[in-house]
């Protein structure tokens, strides 16, 4: 805890190597290929990473975030009213969800699309993320195309019931809403590998 705020500042600028005052995929990704940070995260991914320092669930860590892991303070203080996404086992796929209750001596919260239950800090960690976006047709966005290993700028074509987008760029294939980005934010979020249904 002896680091000092501008030694982070400092740490995190070295990482943001394209100055977006964010850490997108690939800089984590470079970072990690540096044999000292492989070892020092034992096995951990890029993709893991970000996945535990994105509060806001955006695709990128911002210099709060970083600051947040980096002091080991705790990233899971959640609020009621707080929007989420979990992954439901039963239906393989993420849900859209919102903060009912929090119990903050145990660390638990509990989630409208699971009334009555709580879950635990390590449940939290498992299934529960932090942001959602809700998409509507015609709403512009990006999609990380790993064919042509690029984003790709592309508009909402549909949107299911459960959530799930279908892109102009992919027509006849749903995705997690999560796996695209809006135009607006100038990030390089790779999504994770999921599996695509019909719904």
């Amino acid at each position: 805890r002896g680091v000092r705020e501008g030694e982070l500042a400092a740490l995190f600028a070295s990482i943001d190597t394209d100055n977006s005052g964010t850490l997108d995929l690939k800089e984590i990704e470079d970072l990690l290929a540096r044999p000292n940070m492989a070892k020092i995260m034992e096995g951990r991914t890029a993709a893991d990473i970000i996945s535990e320092m994105d509060r806001d669930g955006n695709g990128v860590i911002d210099f709060s975030e970083f600051r947040r892991a980096m002091l080991g303070e705790s990233s899971q203080d959640w609020a009621v009213g707080d929007r989420a996404r979990y992954f439901s086992r039963s239906k393989d796929m993420w849900l859209a969800c919102e903060i009912t209750a929090v119990d903050a001596r145990l660390g638990s919260v509990a989630i409208d699309i699971k009334p009555g239950c709580w879950l635990l800090p390590d449940e939290q960690r498992a299934l529960l993320v932090r942001g959602h976006r809700e998409w509507r047709v015609g709403d512009a966005c990006r999609y990380y195309s790993f064919g042509q290993n690029r984003f790709i700028d592309c508009r909402i074509a549909s949107v299911s019931d459960a959530g799930g987008v279908m892109i102009d760029a992919e027509p006849g294939c749903w995705l997690p809403a999560w796996a695209v980005t809006r135009v607006v934010q100038s990030v390089r979020f790779t999504p994770y590998p999921v599996r695509i249904s019909t719904i």
